[in-house]
């Protein structure tokens, strides 16, 4: 085995982000923030202050609760710890500079496409709420 050497990065300055294949998961924070909204609510019609103040950091704190899943490995973690996911299929496409045939959107634009989404149905909730009065 003396002969065997990994092949070289293609550039090591260049980011391995193009070749991770991630998908944004916000299911958990979304589902966070429709109960810290629903107790707020009830922290409102109580006249709690305590109660007030813990759901307004849990809707806040909702938002770090966004999750991604890697489509190579399977793993899913949060998404702030996204840059350090580094699973062998993504780091051998990097090291190779071939890019996959299908990669998702990047982060940022699955982002703001969940976030749409969730204020569409927030949207109609809200007028399917307001017309069944």
């Amino acid at each position: 085995m003396s002969g065997w050497r990994r092949p070289p990065p293609s550039d090591p300055a260049e980011p391995i982000d193009t070749y991770r294949r991630l998908v944004a998961n916000p299911l958990l924070a979304v589902a966070t923030a429709v109960l810290a909204v629903l107790s707020l609510r009830l922290s409102l019609r109580w006249d709690n202050l305590y109660a007030f103040l813990a759901s307004l950091g849990l809707l806040v704190g909702s938002f770090l609760l966004i999750q991604f899943h890697c489509l190579d490995c399977g793993a899913t973690g949060w998404l702030l710890n996204r840059s350090r996911h580094r699973c062998p299929p993504a780091v051998t496409r990097w090291r190779s500079g071939r890019m996959d045939r299908w990669r998702p959107p990047a982060m940022s634009t699955q982002l703001a496409i969940w976030m749409q989404v969730v204020a569409a149905l927030g949207a109609l909730g809200l007028i399917l709420f307001v017309l069944s009065r």
